[in-house]
């Protein structure tokens, strides 16, 4: 649809299917958005005033996201057509990288040479991001268990900044485990790995949306209202019931 702002018609139809990629687009913002609350809600611990803070920021995270996800996905969609060939070569070569981003591609019809070039630094400065954010709560996660003996005590020593230094090694060691795809017959014990994480993260959605329900049963039997919290989430219990049967039915023939 997009494409007809373009070229006034309506291109011929992909080889992947359209309704594959708006699934994979709408899969990506569904699970950004549920992870981004609990980005930012580990950051309540470091933050320097938490209860004026988080709640404005709570607020903003899906405005961000639909502008990032679906305006970016409409702005290169009206760009680049859907049987573009240079897309359809990377996708049949599995080429990896900058050949298969439809981003980089709709920088190269726009026909401004250095566009490209910006696009693919913007997408290494993303991925940065990302990793810098997941190797962030992994760390605050692994210390918290050390501080409350679940996890070895050296992982809660911390450096003279107050880093603690131990556990940003042990996870920052994962990371080599990216080298694994360089080799095919090596890179089946990444996807395994992949998949078992995918696997543990389905299950610990569905353990924040039940440890919610009964957070809220145990606010009603001590009669606190939902209105005292400075920030509280719309259209609740009813989107807990989604959230929670979504990911059960997820996690079933997964």
């Amino acid at each position: 649809m997009p494409s007809v702002f373009v070229t006034g018609t309506t291109p011929a139809h992909p080889k992947n299917s359209i309704e594959r990629a708006a699934s994979v687009v709408f899969l990506a913002f569904v699970l950004s958005y549920t992870s981004c609350f609990q980005y930012v809600s580990m950051t309540a611990g470091e933050a320097e005033n938490p209860r004026a803070v988080l709640p404005r920021t709570y607020k903003s995270i899906l405005w961000r996201l639909t502008a990032f996800f679906v305006l970016g996905s409409l702005a290169v969609g009206i760009v680049v057509p859907s049987n573009d060939s240079n897309l359809q070569e990377a996708y049949s070569n599995s080429k990896g990288g900058a050949a298969g981003s439809p981003y980089v591609q709709s920088m190269d019809i726009l026909g401004i040479p250095i566009l490209p070039h910006i696009v693919n630094a913007l997408n290494l400065t993303s991925a940065f991001s990302a990793r810098n954010s997941t190797t962030y709560c992994a760390t605050r996660t692994l210390y918290g268990m050390a501080l409350e003996g679940k996890a070895p005590r050296f992982l809660a020593r911390c450096n003279k900044a107050g880093v603690p230094c131990y556990s940003v090694a042990v996870v920052l060691c994962f990371g080599g485990l990216s080298f694994l795809q360089v080799s095919d017959s090596v890179a089946v014990v990444l996807n395994w790995f992949s998949s078992l994480v995918t696997a543990s993260q389905l299950i610990n959605f569905c353990v924040i949306a039940f440890t919610f329900t009964r957070f809220m049963k145990a606010c009603k039997a001590q009669g606190i209202s939902r209105d005292s919290p400075l920030y509280k989430a719309p259209f609740q219990p009813c989107r807990l019931a989604f959230s929670l049967q979504s990911w059960s039915s997820i996690i079933v023939p997964y």
